[in-house]
C-alpha cells in the first residue's frame, strides 16, 4: 500500500506460480490470467561477473529446450495492456506456450 501510495499504480496481475530450484537457479512456472503461460529463469549472482549469470541461466535454459526465439523480453503487466496472449500471431509467445505444454 506504501508502494503504491508512493509511485501510483499501473495496474494488476492475477496469477498461479510454481517455483523450482535447482543449485544457484530459480525456475517459475507462472500461468498468468488473460496472457497465458511462461517460464522465467532467475540466477544467483554469485560472482561481480554478470556474464557468469547469463551464461548459467542459458546453460538452464537449453536443458529445458527453450529456444531464444522464445524468450519473451516483456513484463505480464505491459502484455496485458496491449491485449497480448498467444493467441496473438506472435511466434515466440507461441512457441514459449507449446514448451509448457499447451
Amino acid at each position: 500500500a506504501t508502494l503504491s501510495a508512493a509511485l501510483g499504480e499501473r495496474g494488476a496481475i492475477t496469477k498461479k506460480r510454481r517455483v523450482f530450484t535447482m543449485d544457484d537457479a530459480r525456475i517459475y512456472l507462472d500461468d498468468v490470467d488473460q496472457i497465458g503461460q511462461f517460464i522465467d529463469i532467475a540466477v544467483t549472482l554469485t560472482s561481480s561477473d554478470p556474464d557468469a549469470c547469463y551464461a548459467r541461466a542459458k546453460e538452464i535454459r537449453d536443458r529445458l529446450k527453450i529456444s531464444e526465439d522464445a524468450i519473451v523480453p516483456a513484463a505480464y503487466l505491459d502484455m496485458m495492456m496491449d491485449n497480448l496472449s498467444f493467441d496473438d500471431d506472435i511466434p515466440s509467445r507461441k512457441s514459449t506456450k507449446k514448451r509448457l505444454g499447451n
